[in-house]
């Protein structure tokens, strides 16, 4: 996914959960960010922080900012008042024209667009997560592994109280 496949993204998930007609860009951030972790196992154990993606947006604001503002603008979708005013339609036009192929899917709707996309990206994180966690299990030693592992749940179990 590209970043303004991404964006477009972002924007439609952001408004199918509110509905509202102007999309907050931190929200629209917030979504693009949940591109990474979506399906990711190790949220399912709770060995990762579980505000990791609120922290990634916070932390990288003024960096994401300038970035999403220059594509806005070459989609015809202004950023006013840290906000962009979008409807269904709008929406639908833009996933039509700025969506990759592999994400032109899921029915007519917007909101089954995006749990289709959802679902496919979720499968995508879960192999690769999956992987990742193999592949660091067997580059070490078991002891140095299951330590490894127990500090990552013991860390997200905290961060969830």
């Amino acid at each position: 996914m590209n970043r303004k496949s991404a964006l477009v993204y972002g924007l439609a998930s952001a408004y199918t959960q509110s509905k509202a007609a102007s999309i907050p860009i931190k929200e629209a951030l917030t979504e693009i960010c949940k591109i990474s972790y979506i399906g990711d196992i190790r949220f399912w154990f709770r060995a990762e922080n579980p505000r990791k993606v609120q922290n990634l947006v916070e932390g990288n604001y003024n960096h994401l900012l300038p970035i999403y503002k220059e594509l806005l603008a070459d989609i015809s979708m202004p950023l006013t008042d840290e906000k962009v005013k979008a409807s269904e339609e709008e929406l639908l036009r833009l996933w039509e024209e700025n969506m990759v192929e592999s994400m032109q899917f899921g029915g007519k709707g917007l909101g089954e667009r995006v749990e289709s996309a959802k679902k496919r990206i979720s499968g995508i994180n879960r192999k690769g997560s999956f992987k990742g966690i193999l592949c660091g299990a067997f580059s070490t030693d078991v002891v140095t592994s299951a330590k490894y592992v127990f500090e990552k749940l013991a860390k997200g179990f905290k961060a969830k109280r």
